[in-house]
């Protein structure tokens, strides 16, 4: 009787997830990516510089491989001091780390929408609907031709939550969630939508 309860309760969200590996499978297995576009002629080519200034231990401030030579710490969009971009590119061979960046970003989205929405005493039904879209609608449709607003809209619910939480107990944890949170979206590389969050 249990596992029906529980089938039950978590449905929603298992549809949620058939629908994640359905629009973005080919990511799971490192055969494809996202190579159109920016993509290819930016993104792709800097965390690459990136991953290999990270894995000999040190973050690239320039690299010559761009014309003369560019100044790629300076380029905020590759926000090489955000903790998930240090994290994967440490840790992961580069093609996985690529990949993961997308996927992770993806699945942060839909779970931090999904758990507001809970927090906001939406259905389980309503809350996974709420992720669904958030994650493929416009909020991140940026993604198909930006990461960074990827990286830094991911953290808007989950702000919101703090929010929610800070309001609720009057307690300072809550704003330090907030806090560090608010600086993992500046640092993501599009301070345009951190800008907007922060408002």
């Amino acid at each position: 009787m249990e596992i029906v309860k529980f089938v039950r309760r978590h449905a929603a969200m298992g549809w949620a997830a058939a629908l994640y590996v359905l629009f973005l499978y080919p990511l799971f297995g490192r055969k494809t990516g996202f190579l159109f576009g920016d993509y290819g002629l930016q993104f792709y080519p800097w965390m690459k510089v990136y991953a290999d200034g990270l894995r000999a231990h040190a973050l690239p401030l320039w690299t010559p491989l761009i014309q003369s030579g560019f100044p790629l710490f300076a380029e905020g969009q590759t926000g090489m001091l955000y903790l998930p971009n240090l994290v994967l590119f440490s840790l992961l061979p580069f093609k996985a780390a690529y990949n993961a960046m997308f996927l992770l970003h993806y699945f942060l989205g839909g779970l931090f929408s999904y758990l507001f929405a809970r927090r906001r005493r939406l259905s389980p039904e309503a809350s996974a609907l709420v992720s669904l879209c958030f994650t493929f609608g416009s909020a991140y449709a940026g993604s198909f031709y930006n990461i960074v607003t990827l990286r830094s809209l991911v953290w808007f619910p989950l702000l919101l939550l703090f929010v929610e939480r800070f309001i609720e107990t009057r307690r300072l944890r809550p704003l330090a969630g907030l806090a560090f949170f608010m600086g993992q979206s500046w640092l993501a590389g599009f301070p345009q939508t951190s800008l907007y969050l922060f408002f």
